[in-house]
């Protein structure tokens, strides 16, 4: 199983700790500029990618990119004890952020976590597993007979951002279920 690289955002001196399997972040801990996040599966990845530092979720089987942050030059992408994730370009002190979650309040979370899950959804919660923002999942849906899907648009809105996003599904009535399900909206954010 290939192992994803994290360290500790308060310890940012270029110390790596490795976790097999593991399939989240924690408070505190940072996906540098060449890492990897899988899911337990092995389906999906997320990754700061090397080339150009752009924060990138992929499809593993075809290496689709299913959702991604639009920002290049991120050298390093930490989920904060304030319950932001932040993908920074350069060093993180003096802050240089090109691109965050808007889920960060002022607050000290230790318990705060992003997750990448076995659907192809990425999702924040903070202590409480409390949902604070979610991509939607990725996975064909439930019609019969279905083997070959297509994507369909979905807008993800939270209380302070939104965002379009797509759902693979082999029918409209499909991915407005899985819209649904994780709480966006059939149809582009307009």
């Amino acid at each position: 199983m290939r192992k994803k690289l994290v360290c500790s955002a308060l310890a940012l001196f270029g110390a790596f700790a490795s976790m097999a399997g593991a399939a989240s972040l924690k408070s505190g801990e940072a996906l540098h500029r060449g890492g990897e996040l899988f899911s337990d599966n092995g389906k999906y990845m997320l990754t700061l990618q090397a080339s150009d530092g752009h924060l990138v979720l992929y499809r593993r089987a075809d290496m689709k990119p299913l959702w991604y942050t639009n920002k290049f030059g991120g050298d390093v992408a930490i989920m904060q004890p304030d319950r932001n994730f932040v993908v920074y370009k350069g060093a993180v002190t003096p802050p240089n952020a090109i691109w965050n979650s808007e889920t960060g309040r002022i607050v000290n979370d230790t318990g705060t976590r992003l997750t990448l899950n076995n659907d192809g959804s990425m999702q924040i919660f903070d202590w409480g597993n409390f949902q604070l923002w979610s991509t939607p999942s990725q996975e064909i849906g439930t019609t019969p007979g279905c083997t070959t899907a297509r994507e369909y648009a979905v807008c993800v809105r939270g209380a302070t951002f939104q965002f379009n996003s797509i759902v693979l599904a082999c029918s409209v009535a499909d991915a407005r279920a899985q819209a649904a399900a994780t709480g966006a909206s059939y149809g582009a954010c307009y």
